[in-house]
């Protein structure tokens, strides 16, 4: 995955998932770009610091309050499935 927006949109843009990006990798294409993240989410490329910091702190409240934690889990099964496994790991 090219930036952490990418998670941030799991549940909201479709489009947007590990597995488009891997197919598009293997096609030598790209679905999307850091940029195209970044404008997504923030409105615009080049977000000041507390604008990252909102929007990040709004995207996990978006996911937790849906219920949205295992779908970030399936469709970012590589990243963000990695981490999860690791983390519950702490917890045992």
């Amino acid at each position: 995955m090219p930036a952490v927006e990418a998670w941030y949109l799991c549940g909201v843009s479709p489009k947007v998932s590990e597995a488009s990006w891997i197919n598009a990798k293997r096609a030598k294409k790209q679905p999307y770009n850091t940029a195209q993240l970044k404008k997504e989410v923030y409105g615009t490329d080049r977000p000041p610091l507390h604008v990252e910091t909102q929007r990040a702190e709004q995207a996990a409240r978006r996911i937790v309050d849906s219920e949205k934690l295992e779908l970030l889990e399936q469709t970012f099964a590589n990243g963000f499935g990695t981490m999860a496994a690791s983390l519950r790991q702490w917890r045992d």
